[in-house]
């Protein structure tokens, strides 16, 4: 991957915590030729055969921690009319540029253009690309960290506190305690939702917090994205998935995300300290053991 790529993807990190990634794709004027349409179907035999709806794609692996955005001359415009999202930066397989789309699937180019920061197709078509959004189409606020969708709906996330502040560094590794929330004009919450999926972590993604030996570990959501209709997405560790923005649910069959009201979330996680820190006739548990009692509440079925 060639350092300019790199660089200004990283200068355009959302969420000093959390910045996870994605390039959107507006919907304009500039469509994909012939060669360019069977170069993006005939990338693999899974997106070539889900190519013709492009509609009932709910979700995507491999998602990388990256954010950049095409400027409004090179936009792709998508027979359903959706803004498209690239799953991480261009990058070379067996010597062929590929930029992956949530809805599309894996497009070939011949080249990028470094000087001009561009994607190169066959045809010579040129997919250009910047750090934010250019249309107004999906606006973040670094001061309330609010994402706001052209129509004025806005999204952000909900920080789970727990009664005493002082202890919420107690857990080297951190836990599950922010969620998702859409907000009417008033700034009140009209649907509130924790996104959470379970891996199997090494020891190198635990880092030095105390755990249990192959211990799972849950991963919550970390970055939004507008698709231009009425859904958005949500990233969850490499997984991005596409959820109603009237409910907040997914609008299909995901793999591995599960989706839970933030208020029980939230409950759950503050009960889970007060375990931490013991009562007077009962000693507190271990960093490890609340993992394991945060992997049983969102994961019951995998003990």
């Amino acid at each position: 991957m060639n350092r300019r790529f790199i660089h200004a993807t990283r200068n355009s990190r959302r969420l000093a915590a959390s910045a996870v990634a994605t390039l959107l794709l507006a919907s304009a004027p500039l469509m994909l030729n012939r060669g360019d349409a069977f170069a993006a179907s005939a990338a693999t035999t899974a997106d070539a055969a889900a190519a013709p709806d492009y509609q009932n794609v709910v979700e995507r692996h491999g998602v990388s921690s990256f954010v950049i955005y095409p400027r409004p001359i090179s936009e792709i415009s998508l027979p359903n009319g959706l803004h498209d999202v690239a799953t991480r930066v261009p990058y070379q397989e067996k010597g062929v540029w590929i930029l992956p789309l949530f809805f599309r699937g894996k497009i070939r180019g011949k080249s990028i253009d470094e000087k001009n920061w561009a994607f190169i197709l066959p045809s010579g078509a040129r997919i250009e690309l910047a750090s934010a959004p250019q249309d107004g189409s999906w606006k973040y606020n670094d001061d309330d960290h609010i994402y706001t969708r052209g129509d004025g709906a806005r999204f952000g996330y909900e920080n789970f506190k727990i009664p005493d502040e002082s202890k919420e560094g107690y857990l080297q590794c951190d836990d599950i305690r922010s969620g998702v929330v859409r907000l009417d004009a008033a700034g009140h919450p009209l649907w509130r939702k924790t996104y959470v999926r379970l891996i199997n972590a090494t020891e190198d993604d635990w880092g030095y917090c105390g755990h249990y030996p192959h211990q799972k570990q849950v991963q919550g959501p970390s970055f939004l994205v507008g698709f231009g209709d009425d859904t958005i997405g949500v990233q969850v560790g490499d997984a991005l998935v596409r959820v109603s923005a009237q409910t907040g649910m997914p609008v299909g069959p995901g793999s591995d995300v599960k989706v839970l009201d933030s208020a029980a979330v939230a409950a759950a996680r503050y009960a889970r300290h007060l375990k931490l820190d013991g009562t007077d006739d009962k000693e507190g548990i271990s960093e490890a053991e609340y993992y394991k009692l945060e992997t049983r509440y969102f994961f019951p079925e995998a003990h």
